[in-house]
């Protein structure tokens, strides 16, 4: 294999265009054409080809990582689904240990955040969110060190929401106090914590 041609690309000009039997094989920076001293004209090994190309496609996935993750926090399930449909494992799992370790993917981080958010914003229960994390690849432990310790704050959460609902009403027949106690537990709160909310809240005659 020889190097016929390496030419400043255009849009970036910090990068090389590298040509072998005139074909464009991959793009280096200049930093990586000196290091491994392409030059036209000379004779490169399969061995070095091969390390140059994993070397590129590993930049590659750590771009498309760092612009995945450039949206919002990922959970290191969701970036290795993302990784693995267009790169193999071992790059997967090489950027993945990368940005590990440089503290872009944490879980435990990514975690607290979430559970914050969900409680602040969306008004979740503990029981969906961590339904919710369980399917982004947290660890039981992780979750269950994320959630609030005291049920304090799901039940002023609990009677937040019921009394928007309520408008005022506090006095409901058994139908609209289940369709409360549904909207409720779709939102993940537990039925315990529901029920003491509305043991609190509603006329006892009620119930």
């Amino acid at each position: 294999m020889i190097i016929t041609d390496i030419k400043k690309q255009v849009k970036d000009t910090e990068r090389y265009s590298i040509y072998i039997d005139n074909k464009f094989v991959f793009g280096l920076s200049g930093v990586d054409v000196l290091y491994y001293r392409l030059k036209i004209g000379n004779e490169i090994s399969q061995e070095k080809y091969d390390e140059i190309l994993d070397n590129v496609i590993y930049e590659k996935a750590k771009n498309t990582a760092v612009k995945f993750l450039g949206y919002r926090a990922r959970s290191k399930k969701e970036l290795r689904d993302k990784l693995i449909k267009d790169y193999d494992e071992n790059i997967t799992d090489k950027v993945i240990s990368m940005l590990e370790k440089y503290g872009y993917v944490n879980d435990e981080e990514y975690a607290k955040a979430y559970v914050r958010d969900c409680l602040n914003l969306k008004g979740w229960g503990q029981k969906r969110i961590s339904l919710e994390l369980t399917k982004r690849g947290i660890d039981k432990s992780i979750i269950e060190n994320s959630l609030p310790k005291e049920n304090t704050e799901q039940l002023e959460l609990i009677e937040k929401l019921l009394t928007k609902r309520l408008k005022g009403n506090t006095n409901i027949d058994f139908k609209e106090k289940k369709k409360h106690f549904d909207y409720l537990a779709r939102r993940g709160f537990l039925p315990s914590d529901i029920l003491e909310v509305f043991d609190k809240v509603l006329v006892k005659e009620d119930w």
